[in-house]
């Protein structure tokens, strides 16, 4: 008797879990591990093929065909009806129209990295992106794949009659301030996603890119610097013929010292070296795994591999051969290689610790642990005197491995601390003046990359312009420049720590690798890029112009391919939301006035005018503070770790500090001065923590709310102070019974069952209800400070500017939040 079948929530939960993953959806991920406690989940440490769930669902799609067409009379035989998750199939010899999905949720497949098909959980190493199922196969400009070849055309080959080419449309890409004309060169070819390139270290404009389909096209690039319109550039070599395995991701591509031969890694578990020529000059299948890196040792003489069969193996060149096969990180995945000396290479994996290994010695010399994720990349430095590692603890580690074949044990390594996510790769800058310590940058999922110290452990400086993870960067061959590039679309390049210079491929194009080479005077960067296809930039056509973000942000990029134009907002969008956002203010203003302000007071007093300002300028210095504090907080990391904490004990620990502060403010005596400010420093500081997650959001949307919200309340202030005197005190009481309403209808969707209607109603009493009430406490607050400017020239009460500060940024920061959210929802519902 079959065994029952038996689906669980906590197995779906898994499911929907790894497909968010797979899509980029990190928050809704996290939402989902923390809702659904899938720490505790016994399926959370098992192995999610990528797209398991979507496999899952075609099958279910594939029985409920067989399902409904069993009979297999005429009218289901010849049906052409599609089948939907989402719909009731009905046979019929008319096709039904049906929306793309693609059409409406854009491409979503994220980039997760590629995983081991183990049993056991492995954070996934490899920037990867599923195939879109619906994208039809198309050459180079949207001319569909020729399915034949001319007769005298060589295997492997790939050929492009003029005719093709003449019937290609013409790409435009519009240029930034800046960029010079033939400063960017693409190379098409590819059908799929390029993964690797590396540019020949001997053979000038010799480049060789590998992609998702195992193609591996050899390039010879002009390097001669021209003005001239560059012509369309067509691979020397293809190799298209490497495999016939279903999954053969390229992975690694690496030249020996001289440029003769190339190393190219595969999923399909097969070692290939070839020549610079393109022919095959040795390959085995030794492995049984997905092999990860492949490098040649500084003699040439050896190549040493990484797979995902738990072991690393070195291979004798001139022999054509396998030297030995080492299994030293036992049934954890080997993740990556690095030569130390011409007999000695380093290995890391998945059990967390770096192995130094011998060619000559049975076991390891040395395993360096500390680390407590999967090791993601080690590299040497120069001078071949000490090792960087990175891993999925959000650190680096710097070891000296000087002696490293003395029985000494290795000195304890420089700990690279600040990043908040798993680190993608890292590279050491491959010059240091005199006097000066050694440089390492890191990549990191956090979007960021940083540059470090490496004898201090101090991080010299945080590149955050990248908006995604950040895939792969590299330094300049004379380490003035540092480049990255992430899966935004965006490449980065700096100078002296300072942004220099930035591209931009397109809204969908990752970049997954870069390579710069430089050959005496000439110097090009490759890039290897989601679009299907590489980027070739000469950077010395961008040196002489500094771009600040600034004027980046103005420019629009454009770039064709597969015949769809992928454009960002030009500068004539840019200026009609200028033009908009200041109307909503100038609109506010005039109509605050003349709705609510037909009958004026007099003209302040000295008093009057002098308690106002000092009110105003102790509201807007708190704000400052308040702003810088919550940004810090968020580049420091602070705002994710409160993010990833117990929402309800974040909550609950602002709050109290909050009213704690508040209270402080309110009862210290003004000629307290020192006690009166710190306590209004601490109210601040406590506004910080609770506004420092709203940065995870667009910077677009939440410089919209701040300008939306200094309009209404600069328009609703003026309105207060040129009002008579009395005209709006008497809203205090209305205005906290609006706040209780407020709040319980904030509370109501967590302490009660309320269907989608009720949530929807109590959904807009928070906002909507709530920025109508906060408008009406900055009137409110407005009369009360020019009331309590009146009674303290009387005597009646001490000046305390401070106190009538706290007030009005109380207003402003509920306004301003109720404007980020319902800006947030406004571009979701576009999306």
């Amino acid at each position: 008797m079959p065994a029952p079948l038996l689906i669980t929530a906590d197995q779906v939960n898994c499911l929907i879990h790894a497909y968010f993953l797979d899509s980029g959806f990190q928050h809704s991920a996290f939402a989902l591990r923390m809702e659904g406690r899938l720490d505790h989940s016994p399926h959370i440490k098992k192995h999610i093929p990528r797209g398991e769930l979507i496999e899952l669902l075609s099958k279910a799609l594939l029985y409920t065909e067989v399902e409904a067409h069993w009979k297999g009379d005429e009218l289901m035989t010849n049906c052409s009806a599609p089948f939907s998750l989402l719909e009731h199939h009905a046979c019929s010899l008319q096709p039904t129209a049906s929306t793309s999905t693609a059409k409406v949720n854009g491409d979503t497949a994220g980039k997760r990295k590629a995983s081991t098909p183990s049993e056991d959980s492995r954070a996934e190493k490899r920037a990867r992106k599923e195939q879109d199922e619906k994208d039809v196969q198309m050459d180079i400009d949207g001319a569909p794949a020729s399915k034949t070849k001319p007769k005298d055309a060589k295997p492997g080959a790939s050929q492009v009659s003029p005719e093709a080419l003449a019937k290609k449309p013409k790409v435009h890409r519009a240029s930034i301030v800046g960029t010079r004309a033939g400063a960017v060169r693409f190379l098409q070819a590819h059908k799929t996603e390029v993964f690797v390139v590396a540019w020949n270290p001997s053979a000038k404009g010799q480049l060789v890119s590998g992609s998702r389909d195992a193609v591996v096209n050899y390039w010879t690039v002009p390097t001669e610097q021209t003005n001239e319109p560059t012509v369309t550039i067509q691979p020397s070599v293809t190799l298209s013929d490497l495999t016939v395995a279903s999954q053969a991701d390229l992975t690694a591509l690496s030249w020996n010292h001289d440029g003769s031969l190339v190393a190219i890694g595969s999923y399909d578990s097969i070692l290939r070296i070839c020549t610079a020529s393109g022919k095959l000059y040795f390959n085995d299948s030794h492995h049984k795994g997905p092999i990860f890196a492949a490098k040649f040792s500084p003699s040439s003489q050896w190549v040493v591999t990484a797979s995902l069969d738990c072991t690393s193996c070195v291979w004798d060149v001139k022999h054509k051969k396998l030297h030995r096969q080492y299994r030293n990180h036992g049934d954890s995945c080997c993740l990556d290689v690095e030569w130390l000396d011409n007999s000695t290479f380093a290995s890391c994996g998945a059990d967390r610790v770096v192995h130094i290994v011998s060619l000559t010695a049975t076991g390891p010399l040395h395993t360096l642990g500390g680390h407590e994720g999967e090791i993601n990349s080690i590299k040497c430095n120069p001078s071949r005197t000490r090792l960087a590692s990175c891993a999925d603890d959000g650190t680096a580690r710097i070891w000296n491995i000087d002696n490293i074949h003395s029985e000494k044990p290795v000195p304890v390594p420089v700990v690279l601390h600040g990043h908040q996510q798993c680190l993608t790769s890292i590279e050491w800058c491959p010059v240091t003046g005199p006097g000066e310590h050694e440089l390492v940058a890191t990549a990191s999922f956090d979007a960021t990359a940083r540059l470090w110290d490496t004898v201090t452990g101090e991080c010299i400086k945080v590149f955050s312009d990248h908006t995604k993870h950040v895939y792969a960067l590299t330094f300049s061959p004379e380490g003035r420049h540092l480049v990255t590039g992430g899966g935004d679309g965006s490449l980065i390049m700096y100078e002296s720590k300072e942004k220099k210079w930035s591209w931009y491929t397109g809204e969908k194009s990752g970049i997954f690798e870069i390579d710069w080479q430089s050959w005496g005077d000439t110097s090009l960067i490759a890039l290897a890029l989601e679009q299907r296809m590489v980027a070739v930039i000469d950077p010395g056509k961008n040196r002489p112009t500094i771009l600040s973000p600034t004027v980046i942000s103005r420019f629009s990029r454009s770039i064709t391919t597969d015949a769809h134009t992928v454009t960002t907002s030009s500068s004539q969008e840019a200026w009609k939301r200028f033009g908009i956002t200041a109307a909503v203010v100038a609109g506010t203003i005039v109509l605050a006035e003349g709705l609510l302000n037909r009958d004026t007071r007099d003209s302040l007093t000295p008093a009057e005018q002098s308690y106002l300002h000092e009110s105003f300028k102790y509201t807007g210095g708190g704000l400052v503070l308040t702003a810088i504090a919550a940004r810090s907080l968020f580049r420091s990391g602070v705002a994710f770790r409160i993010m990833s904490a117990n929402p309800w004990l974040v909550l609950g620990v602002s709050l109290a500090g909050s009213i704690g502060s508040m209270m402080g403010v309110f009862y210290t005596p003004p000629d307290k001065t020192f006690q009166k400010h710190a306590f209004w420093l601490a109210f601040n500081a406590c506004q910080a923590a609770t506004l420092s997650p709203l940065f995870f959001l667009s910077p677009a949307i939440l410089s919209r709310a701040a300008l939306y919200t200094c309009g209404v309340v600069g328009s609703l202030s003026y309105v207060g102070a040129t009002a008579r005197n009395d005209k709006y005190l008497y809203m205090g009481g209305p205005l906290l019974a609006g706040v209780t309403v407020v709040a319980l209808s904030s509370l109501a969707p967590l302490a009660l069952p309320l269907g989608m209607r009720g949530l929807a109603i109590a959904e807009s009493l928070s906002l909507y209800g709530g920025l109508a009430v906060f408008s009406g406490f900055v009137l409110y607050d407005t009369q009360k400070i020019l009331q309590h400017a009146r009674m303290a020239e009387m005597g009646a009460i001490p000046r305390d500017p401070v106190k009538e500060s706290v007030a009005l940024e109380l207003d402003m920061i509920n306004i301003f939040i109720r404007l980020v959210q319902i800006l947030a929802m406004r571009s979701n519902n576009r999306k």
